[in-house]
């Protein structure tokens, strides 16, 4: 609606749940999340002396930037309620959002975003966003976002889905928006594929298969197996950008 504050502002507190927030399947994602970023790592000339998270949250994801070689972590969210507590895992944290990424850390040569696009629902805020980031970069910068594949996503019902604090747009519109933010995709690795992603296996979702951790093991396996050579049938997606 005009005058409308923009999704990620009226769901302050509804968004900030992240992984460790998601019990089995959330130890699911973070570790398909964290293959990828390993994936992308060992592919292209990434700088690890610093990492700027955007939509850090409450830094859940320090121990993974760590872990990833990333030396100085760096996060911002427009979440204020969050801060506090990613200064506590972060080495600098603010509340803002991606617009502010240049003012408060430019230039980046290494940006990340995990699961923070499927929760903006408005096309021109998606590249509000990716623009902010891409506003930031050093010319050599890399930023690195996830994007929902709905196709193989249980919860958007297999086509473009938009909900009440959370969206999956194909990644066509994504690589559309991408470009019109001035960023230039060079990469699509898959993170995870999830348990329900065919519909054959659709039944997973509403059974004890669902809290069983092979079901997870089994999936996670075939991920690991398959990434970097094929992007079907992943769940979500990590696009490597670089400015255009």
């Amino acid at each position: 609606m005009p005058g409308e504050a923009p999704s990620f502002e009226r769901h302050q507190g509804k968004i900030s749940f992240t992984y460790r927030d998601g019990g089995l399947y959330g130890e699911f994602m973070n570790a398909g999340r964290l293959e990828a970023w390993r994936h992308a790592l060992a592919s292209h000339p990434i700088d690890r002396s610093r990492i700027v998270d955007v939509g850090c949250s409450y830094g859940s994801w320090s121990a993974n930037w760590r872990a990833l070689g990333f030396k100085t972590l760096c996060g911002i969210d427009p979440n204020p309620e969050v801060i506090p507590r990613a200064r506590e895992q972060f080495d600098e944290a603010h509340a803002g959002d991606a617009t502010e990424v240049g003012a408060r850390f430019g230039p980046v040569a290494t940006a990340g975003a995990n699961g923070v696009l499927v929760h903006i629902l408005e096309d021109r805020e998606v590249v509000r966003f990716l623009r902010g980031v891409r506003e930031a970069l050093a010319p050599d910068g890399h930023f690195l976002f996830s994007v929902i594949q709905p196709e193989y996503y249980f919860g958007a019902g297999r086509r473009e889905w938009f909900g009440p604090v959370s969206c999956a747009r194909k990644v066509e519109r994504h690589l559309r928006f991408a470009e019109e933010a001035g960023l230039r995709v060079v990469d699509q690795i898959g993170t995870f594929i999830d348990p329900w992603a065919s519909p054959d296996f659709e039944f997973i979702a509403g059974s004890e298969l669902r809290e069983d951790p092979r079901t997870f093991e089994a999936f996670q396996g075939l991920s690991n197996l398959i990434r970097g050579h094929e992007t079907r049938p992943f769940s979500e997606l990590l696009l490597v950008a670089r400015p255009a």
